[in-house]
């Protein structure tokens, strides 16, 4: 980050979309708020979102990324979140836009007026046309600023799209692909911010059967090997062993019928073999 950083980094990963693309570049330039860039990380196989970025070429503040070869997620992530150079980070993706033309104005306002703080609003994601609301209630936030690890119960913040926070040159984990936002919220807040809640809608999400989500929800192994990670990086006392052992005990039998031992052997391997 550069010492005299402009206010805002959007960082858009993409791969092959650009339907829903130009839809979230004409919701951040209608923005009432202006002091921003656009950090486009591509991992692309064809030209499509490098053609769609060239009808923007007015705008001196987008910059494009393309890579030889598809860096994946959370790489691609990533590669944007080095390049930015803003005092705070707006992570979205290719299907993600605001809502309002003042979302992003209230977003840094908040973040302003809340030091070290992971701001996020309620949002809609729309999933063959039925649109459902992303609002979590405000009473159960606080204690999470205190147990962070209990996103594993539901991740009531939503994905990257959903927040604003500092720039503090963190990244994403590498070895993660479906809890990898969980993770960096959890880091943040053991790090000392605190969750700042917007009720109002300010951002929507589009879920296919194409994503991240999809691909990674039912699949046992990589939910098996991603909550024990988590829970090797973040779990010291005896009483949080083994409150999030059954957590994650709970959350994979909705994958997958698993026993107590085996969970606690494959935690027991990967301890022992440093994964």
């Amino acid at each position: 980050m550069k010492n005299n950083p402009i206010t805002v980094s959007i960082c858009i990963p993409t791969y092959n979309q650009t339907f829903y693309l130009r839809k979230v570049l004409d919701s951040i330039f209608e923005q009432s708020f202006l002091d921003f860039e656009i950090i486009i990380s591509d991992d692309s196989t064809n030209n499509s979102v490098k053609n769609l970025i060239d009808e923007y070429k007015q705008y001196d503040n987008i910059f494009y990324y393309a890579h030889s070869k598809p860096l994946g997620s959370p790489e691609n992530w990533n590669f944007a979140l080095k390049k930015a150079n803003g005092k705070f980070i707006k992570v979205m993706h290719h299907d993600d836009w605001f809502i309002e033309v003042n979302s992003l104005e209230k977003l840094v306002n908040s973040a302003k007026n809340n030091n070290k703080s992971l701001v996020f609003s309620a949002g809609q994601s729309i999933r063959n046309n039925i649109i459902s609301i992303h609002k979590p209630n405000r009473k159960l936030i606080e204690k999470f600023n205190h147990m962070p690890m209990d996103l594993l119960k539901g991740n009531f913040i939503g994905g990257p799209s959903s927040v604003l926070f500092h720039n503090t040159n963190k990244l994403f984990d590498n070895k993660l692909k479906w809890l990898v936002d969980i993770d960096y919220y959890v880091e943040l807040i053991r790090d000392g911010y605190k969750i700042v809640y917007l009720e109002e809608l300010l951002y929507a999400s589009v879920i296919d059967d194409h994503n991240i989500t999809n691909d990674c929800i039912n699949n046992f192994e990589l939910n098996l090997y991603e909550h024990t990670r988590l829970y090797l990086k973040y779990t010291h006392s005896f009483y949080d062993k083994m409150k999030y052992f059954f957590i994650i005990y709970s959350n994979l039998n909705k994958i997958k019928k698993t026993s107590v031992l085996q969970l606690y052997n494959y935690i027991k391997y990967c301890k022992k073999n440093d994964k």
